[in-house]
């Protein structure tokens, strides 16, 4: 988890107040869209046509770079999980809906202090 991530998302939003069977419809699509993914569907085409994400869909679902504590803890945990750039996680349920991520690339902190970009970032990780 030390480091920034570049990853895309799918997200499928569960409205506050959906009941049961529209959750249960919205789970039933991520795992559909995740067989998809399975059987060759591009990534960023899958984004495009059934993320609700309204801020990276149009993007093929590339979220700007992110460390672990960006975003909630369920979907950082998943993120940073994927081994290997190009990896495709399970749908899984956060507090926003189910998503799908994939692992675009890793950078790592840097360590040497002495480079100022370098300290604020360990700074601002530790702070």
């Amino acid at each position: 988890t030390a480091g920034k991530l570049k990853a895309a998302q799918i997200l499928f939003a569960v409205p506050a107040g959906a009941g049961a069977a529209e959750k249960e419809a919205i789970k039933k699509q991520a795992d559909s869209v995740y067989q998809l993914l399975q059987n060759g569907l591009k990534f960023a085409d899958a984004a495009l046509a059934y993320s609700t994400d309204k801020f990276s869909y149009n993007t093929g679902g590339v979220l700007p770079e992110f460390t672990f504590t960006s975003y909630d803890p369920a979907f950082s945990s998943v993120a940073f999980g994927l081994k290997k750039d190009g990896d495709i996680s399970r749908p899984f349920l956060t507090s926003l809906g189910w998503h799908i991520v994939q692992r675009i690339a890793v950078t790592p902190f840097k360590v040497d202090l002495n480079d100022i970009q370098a300290f604020e970032e360990w700074n601002a990780k530790v702070s």
